[in-house]
């Protein structure tokens, strides 16, 4: 998302590089997706049509980073002497359509993902990357 913040803002003639804190926000967002990789194994329905989990686990997590995102910014603003309603004014760009826009863009990223897992849930996540990484020798047996 900073990318492409950084991008746009380029483009009109704004610098923007806040690589540093980007780096410390995707370690914690890891910490937090990795906790929850394990909670749901403990949940898993093998009856369910794979878009089931896929769409719950994306939506799941879209909200869980929304959290941390509302959580950054009333911390970030505190040390910045800002409110917190002023520092949840700038959530997500500042504008709906930003906020939007930021909030869609990580449903799909985060969609592959959960896909993704839910296919290695269910054949299991050795044939997946078999699949993915080895050539096929013609046969169906991986």
């Amino acid at each position: 998302m900073l990318y492409l913040k950084e991008a746009i803002l380029e483009a009109q003639g704004v610098t923007f590089a806040p690589w540093g804190f980007a780096a410390i926000k995707a370690v914690i967002v890891a910490k937090f997706m990795l906790v929850s990789r394990r909670l749901d194994r403990h949940i898993e329905n093998d009856t369910q049509p794979l878009i089931v989990p896929t769409l719950y686990k994306s939506l799941a997590m879209l909200v869980l980073l929304i959290v941390l995102m509302v959580i950054e910014e009333v911390v970030v603003g505190l040390i910045h002497g800002n409110g917190g309603h002023q520092s949840l004014a700038e959530l997500g760009g500042g504008t709906l359509h930003q906020r939007i826009g930021t909030f869609v863009i990580m449903l799909l990223v985060l969609m592959p993902l959960f896909a993704f897992r839910a296919l290695g849930d269910r054949i299991g996540h050795r044939k997946l990357n078999a699949m993915f990484f080895r050539r096929s020798s013609g046969s169906d047996d991986i």
